[in-house]
């Protein structure tokens, strides 16, 4: 007989937090723009090093994006 996996809620909501999937990412004035949005429906601007927007508003991120 298989053994089933086990699931755990705890690792599941972890998984979840700390997988981000790149949308979009363009050179831009001499450093990286990216959109990145994970699997809660967080969302992160980063350009260069520096993380302009991170949080679950999408407007927000995208107007972090064009004000760039």
């Amino acid at each position: 007989m298989e053994d089933k996996i086990k699931v755990n809620a705890a690792l599941l909501c972890t998984w979840k937090h700390n997988t981000w999937t790149l949308y979009a990412s363009q050179l831009f004035m001499g450093k990286v723009l990216r959109l990145y949005v994970n699997l809660n429906g967080r969302y992160k601007v980063i350009h260069g090093e520096d993380i302009l927007y991170e949080g679950t508003v999408m407007e927000h991120a995208i107007s972090v994006w064009n004000e760039v």
